[in-house]
């Protein structure tokens, strides 16, 4: 497993890795889009708290199964199988390709022009997200030494009184600070509540610690932190910054819904009251990572508190869950295939361009067609794959079955085989149902022949070694 992994990190270069990065780039715009296309469609069947946990589901699709998903796509949409031949870790490893890669069969894996999109995207996720997220980080040690912990019983007192009402079994520190004016959460983990030092009434401190607590009861500073991340990576889509301040206006709306579930309208209005009194200053209006505060939230937040809803649309939530289960896979391996297919083609086009820049034409190799008689062939280490191509890469001794192909009428079995040395002769063909084998000879060392089969049945491939009696050849057979 150890020699596989290795092999399997190896086949990786900076192409791959620009491909890959492209192909989640690709698959997340769609998937966000054709969702912000129906949002306001959605909004008006669904609440928020149903909107809320859809985008943190397609948040945690986003951000960590489509990487690992595209991935294992990307890779299996190029080799078919890899590994040693019949579990022997002695013997070289066996390669299946299914379509060509530009970094497998060009020489362009590691161009300076990947290379170069690789550095650009570096770069970009590190001014994006490493640096405002140490910026944050700084700007949240400044606010806890200029903060103290809450000692005000009261404050204390309704914080118990809300967890217990929630369900948290942890305690939440909350830090009273002079220098906000809206208390926010902060902390992947170990969340924490900052809250402002104000004039507050105790109905509207205990409507306030509502709404930070169910932050943390769902731990949205963990989502957000996730889709803040996700942006960080994914910074050149335009897609993933207007995602983030979607989640962060629904996921507020959620939690206002939440609050105002079963209250007063005295309750309604003194919460609005409150929420336009708290007014963010300076200091934490470039600290996304840590409030995610948009300039508009508020307004948002108010014309949702004013449209409540008086139910939801079920068929709706089920048809979009449904939707969300089947498209977002389907979406991923689409795209996926569609880069590999992609490779597949520029790879033929370069192999094409390789051959025709050649100053001898390959000759034209004549099909032999003999009656197989007592022909012996012993298993050849390498196995043909049932569809595309498969690398040859051993000893020939005697007459060796490559296995056994079903192909169709019209079908293709192609040969691109080489020797080690000029003199090396060999032959490469089939044998028929009927008992026929029909081959071809090496020319100067080399072996390109492509045999078109009539008429659909099961063929055994083989290579035969002439002169010497084993012979070391490399190459491909492809069956279409």
């Amino acid at each position: 497993m150890l020699k596989l992994g290795s092999l399997w990190i190896e086949l990786w270069q900076s192409s791959d890795f620009v491909l890959w990065i492209i192909t989640v780039g690709i698959v997340s715009s769609i998937l966000i889009c054709l969702l912000l296309h129906v949002r306001r469609y959605l909004e008006r069947k669904l609440s928020a708290g149903q909107m809320d946990r859809v985008l943190k589901v397609l948040a945690v699709y986003l951000s960590v199964i489509l990487p690992l998903l595209s991935m294992v796509a990307l890779y299996k949409g190029v080799f078919a199988y890899i590994g040693p031949f019949d579990g022997n870790d002695g013997l070289d490893t066996v390669k299946h390709i299914r379509n060509w890669s530009i970094s497998y069969i060009t020489p362009y894996g590691h161009h300076w022009f990947f290379v170069l999109l690789l550095v650009v995207w570096q770069m970009g996720f590190l001014i994006g997200g490493l640096l405002n997220y140490r910026k944050d980080r700084k700007i949240l040690k400044k606010l806890k030494a200029c903060s103290r912990i809450c000692e005000d019983k009261e404050l204390l007192c309704l914080r118990e009184q809300v967890e217990k009402e929630l369900g948290l079994k942890r305690p939440v520190t909350i830090w009273v600070s002079d220098v906000i004016d809206s208390p926010f959460v902060a902390g992947c983990f170990r969340q924490e509540i900052f809250f402002p030092q104000m004039d507050l009434s105790k109905e509207e401190i205990y409507l306030m610690l509502c709404h930070e607590l169910i932050h943390c009861k769902k731990k949205d500073a963990f989502y957000r932190s996730m889709i803040f991340w996700f942006v960080s990576l994914y910074w050149f889509t335009l897609s993933a910054g207007e995602f983030a301040r979607y989640y962060t206006d629904v996921n507020e709306m959620a939690c206002d819904d939440f609050v105002l579930q079963g209250r007063t309208k005295q309750e309604y209005c003194l919460y609005a009251e409150t929420l336009v009194k708290m007014q963010r200053r300076p200091l934490l209006q470039e600290a996304v990572s840590l409030t995610g505060h948009t300039q508009s939230q508020l307004e948002r937040r108010l014309e949702n508190m004013l449209n409540k809803k008086t139910g939801t649309s079920k068929r709706v939530m089920a048809a979009l869950t449904i939707f969300l289960i089947t498209a977002c896979p389907l979406t991923t391996l689409a795209a996926s295939s569609g880069v590999c297919k992609l490779q597949d083609v520029v790879a033929d086009d370069f192999l094409s361009e390789k051959h025709e820049e050649e100053p001898q034409p390959r000759p034209i190799l004549v099909e032999t067609i003999e009656s197989a008689g007592d022909f012996k062939m012993t298993p050849a280490r390498t196995q043909v794959q049932p569809r595309g191509a498969t690398f040859v890469d051993e000893d020939i001794s005697g007459s060796e079955s490559l296995g056994k192909v079903t192909v169709p009428a019209n079908g293709k079995i192609k040969f691109s085989l080489e020797g080690e040395s000029a003199s090396d002769s060999f032959r490469a063909g089939y044998v028929n149902n009927t008992g026929g084998r029909n081959y071809v000879s090496s020319t100067d060392g080399e072996l390109t022949h492509t045999f078109t089969i009539s008429k659909a049945g099961t063929y055994e491939l083989f290579v035969e070694a002439v002169k010497p009696q084993t012979i070391h050849i490399t190459g491909h057979v492809s069956v279409k």
